[in-house]
């Protein structure tokens, strides 16, 4: 099948799907990588003392580290509303592709802000979380605005299954992923590897969008091959039932 043939609802799909799989690896990062951030040792040479001694990178207590769990629910719920307003005014595929751009960008900054001071940290946590509240919603008013009307019975549950099956599959992704680059790499590098992975996920989204003409929603004629296949059925099918209704 040549791709010019293919249904955009196919490729707003894919778009959608693999976009929650990266907002969900980002954030199990943390989940994994504080593991590692509060027991990670860094020498200091103390001139009193004349020798080497070991600390922790981050000297964080366990109430901090339960207040860094929550900073980004802290954000999380603030603008759950606001995207219900902001769907109705602009692309809700827009407002996806927004979301995780700057969820990816923001996670990149987190490690300097975290060496930087515990405050800067648990900005960075809330703004993401403001950020990224708004990708579940997003993702299913995209594709409430994507299913055509004749798939609507049978599309929607396969829809509202897959959003679930990905936001699953992503957090699975990400603690192992996680585990594995800090590691080999150390815990800051697992936050610079998803963060360009998001980000190259919003530019790929962004040139199809502008390709493909995503912003609007489609209409009937854009997949009128399918459309008339699908009346064609209906209409065989109506026929049958009349017939045997006859007999």
């Amino acid at each position: 099948m040549e791709l010019s043939h293919v249904p955009k609802r196919y490729f707003v799909t894919c778009l959608v799907y693999s976009g929650i799989l990266c907002q969900y690896s980002m954030k199990m990062n943390l989940d994994v990588a504080i593991v590692a951030m509060v027991n990670t040792s860094s020498r200091e040479y103390s001139t009193a003392q004349q020798e080497e001694q070991t600390r922790p990178e981050f000297d964080w207590s366990q109430t901090m580290v339960g207040v860094l769990f929550g900073c980004y629910y802290w954000g999380y719920v603030a603008t759950k509303l606001i995207g219900g307003y902001l769907f109705d005014r602009y692309s809700s595929v827009r407002i996806l592709e927004g979301c995780i751009f700057l969820g990816a960008v923001i996670h990149i900054v987190q490690p300097p802000a975290a060496r930087l001071h515990v405050s800067a940290f648990i900005i960075s946590l809330i703004m993401q979380g403001l950020v990224e509240s708004m990708t579940i919603p997003a993702a299913y008013a995209v594709m409430g605005t994507w299913v055509i009307r004749t798939e609507n019975n049978q599309g929607t549950p396969f829809t509202l299954l897959g959003i679930t099956n990905c936001q699953y599959i992503g957090m699975f992704l990400g603690a192992c992923a996680t585990g594995a680059i800090t590691e080999k790499l150390g815990w800051a590098a697992s936050f610079y590897i998803f963060g360009m992975v998001g980000i190259a996920w919003g530019v790929i989204a962004d040139v199809s969008i502008r390709d493909l003409s995503l912003e609007r929603p489609p209409k009937d004629q854009e997949d009128a091959n399918f459309l008339q296949d699908s009346q064609d059925g209906q209409d065989g099918n109506q026929g049958t039932a009349s017939s045997v209704r006859n007999l």
